[in-house]
């Protein structure tokens, strides 16, 4: 979890990278079916989003706000298992898309 200078808690997933990382801040919100979407559509630095985080060779780092890429994650529970759609997106263009479904072990 992390807080957005607005005040506003989010979640963070950090993907590391090559002298840094990529960081992806998701805004949740539960649904009026009761399932939870995660949704990093923001606008400008300091706002839910994608960032690279970057090491330069003189030890400086160096960070990005990536305005057009988007991912927006929504869980829901069926029967007895959860089930997830993940849609990530480049120019308002749906680049990928999974589908996700987890069993509970009995």
């Amino acid at each position: 979890m992390c807080k957005l200078p607005s005040g506003e808690i989010c979640i963070k997933a950090v993907f590391p990278l090559p002298n840094g990382n990529a960081t992806v801040i998701m805004i949740p919100k539960v649904e009026t079916n009761g399932g939870l979407s995660l949704n990093s559509s923001g606008t400008e630095f300091g706002n839910a989003g994608f960032y690279f985080l970057l090491k330069d060779s003189k030890n400086d780092y160096w960070s990005r706000y990536i305005r057009s890429f988007r991912d927006k994650l929504i869980i829901n529970k069926e029967n007895d298992h959860l089930i997830a759609e993940q849609t990530l997106t480049l120019w308002r263009l749906t680049v990928l898309k999974f589908h996700y479904k987890i069993h509970s072990k009995k």
